[in-house]
């Protein structure tokens, strides 16, 4: 059974997540809130083309978040290369199609006292986590296509692979779900009896776990909060490796290309292959790396705290240039590398050489995404104000992850 997006006039419930009356928030935004169009230009210092275009940029689109502007804030921004949401921190989650900033769905779960994971996507499908369960919703429109209460407190959001969904939990477990088998037990009622059917494997560290597995190319990485690092099978957990780094992870593992990058709180990364446990490179930072590390086409571009924005060389792990002033890695294109820096301000530097090609301040928009997936400048103010920036003439993104959803041009003859 489908359930209906959450834009609903009445008080319901929803598999698990009441759902409050949104058509009064929506009244609340038009007499507290934002306003009506008019208002929601004056009173949000929105940068104008002509503004943007001295530094090759331009709006593509500008959104409303629902928000309840009075007493609540835009918290989080975070997405994929189709939908960008925005999440405030009373829990009203607002999706918007990527490119054309149409509003697609807005929801809200109350129970954020809980545990209110980041949302992450898969193809079709966006997952957050409140409490004990893992909800799936489509994220093109809103319905929630199952749910899943796992055996113990997540401490992550989950993490995915062609078939298999991997959490791990408060009891320094690490679990592997088989994803056809939850969707085919939630659909026929199964669920939470025949939960254990689901799982295809647990493993049990002892020892809490600080970010979500690292996953690639059919193996399992995660880290533990005395600084263990476990290598697994994805398959059958069968242990791949295991060591320990001397110290604490500052930031989440991240893997890409089987390689698994570990973030240590003495200002060191390790690079390591995930196949045997070996060290591919190291890099020393001077500080600790506290955001997650991004490994984009032939570059891993990392922040340390007081060093700024680093572009590392991916193979071996060289330091091609370093940016002081950046504190968040915004996004980069074929060309430029974008960032954001103390006051509101946003660095673009040149990708390959770090050359400064200009700078600019957007004090209101203080909200502003990390995105790795395109070259899509994604920030919002603290009301609800929700802008994408991009590089003129780009009608197409650059898609990092999955170059294959770029459309093929069709070539004519001179």
């Amino acid at each position: 059974m489908r359930h209906s997006p959450i834009n609903v006039t009445g008080p319901c419930t929803v598999v698990g997540i009441r759902v409050i009356n949104l058509a009064l928030i929506a009244i609340t935004l038009l007499l507290g809130g934002l306003g009506p169009d008019t208002a929601f230009a004056q009173r949000s210092k929105i940068p104008s083309n002509s503004f943007l275009r001295r530094y090759g940029l331009e709006r593509a689109w500008l959104g409303r978040a629902t928000i309840d502007a009075r007493q609540d804030i835009v918290k989080v921004l975070s997405g994929d290369e189709e939908v960008m949401f925005c999440s405030t921190r009373a829990g009203v989650l607002s999706a918007f199609d990527a490119e054309s900033g149409r509003k697609l769905w807005t929801q809200l779960s109350p129970r954020v006292q809980q545990f209110l994971s980041d949302v992450v996507t898969d193809k079709g499908r966006a997952f957050t986590i409140v409490g004990e369960k893992i909800y799936a919703i489509n994220k093109l429109s809103g319905a929630i296509e199952w749910e899943l209460r796992v055996p113990f407190v997540p401490v992550s959001h989950p993490v995915f692979d062609e078939t298999q969904m991997y959490v791990a939990t408060l009891d320094g477990s690490v679990y592997a779900f088989n994803i056809e088998k939850v969707e085919k037990y939630s659909k026929e009622g199964l669920l939470p009896q025949y939960i254990e059917d689901t799982i295809v494997w647990r493993y049990n560290t002892g020892i809490r776990i600080v970010s979500p597995p690292a996953v690639s190319e059919g193996h399992v990485v995660f880290g533990t909060a005395n600084g263990n690092v476990f290598g697994v099978s994805a398959s059958d957990r069968s242990e791949l490796f295991q060591f320990e780094v001397d110290t604490k992870f500052s930031a989440p593992l991240i893997a890409k290309n089987g390689i698994v990058y570990l973030p240590t709180a003495e200002a060191t990364m390790y690079a390591v292959r995930m196949r045997n446990g070996t060290s591919a490179w190291e890099f020393i930072a001077g500080t600790q790396i506290s955001q997650p590390v991004l490994p984009i086409g032939d570059s891993v571009f990392l922040i340390a705290e007081n060093q700024g924005l680093f572009r590392v060389e991916r193979k071996i792990g060289d330091v091609h240039w370093r940016d002081r002033q950046i504190e968040q890695f915004l996004a980069v294109s074929n060309t430029r590398a974008y960032g954001g820096a103390e006051r509101g301000k946003i660095v673009v530097d040149d990708r390959e050489t770090g050359r400064r090609i200009g700078s600019f301040t957007l004090a209101d928009f203080k909200v502003r995404m990390t995105n790795p997936r395109t070259d899509r400048l994604y920030m919002a103010t603290e009301a609800g104000v929700v802008m994408c920036v991009r590089e003129i003439a780009s009608d197409f993104p650059v898609y990092h992850e999955a170059p294959d959803l770029r459309p093929i041009l069709p070539e004519f003859a001179q």
